[in-house]
């Protein structure tokens, strides 16, 4: 399996990024949202997600 290229980011740069709330990251991130997932593994204060999710 390739790995994907992943990025590091603070909840508040994934919520600028995708245009959302950071609370709609955090609910994404727990449980999902409307049959969105966010993939991501937390490090630290910051979510390593595949790059592809942001974009």
């Amino acid at each position: 399996m390739p790995e994907t290229t992943a990025l590091f980011l603070t909840t508040t740069q994934v919520a600028e990024r995708l245009g959302v709330s950071i609370d709609t990251v955090r609910r994404w991130c727990l449980h999902g949202c409307r049959g969105r997932r966010l993939r991501h593994q937390r490090i630290g204060d910051r979510l390593r997600i595949p790059e592809k999710a942001v974009i």
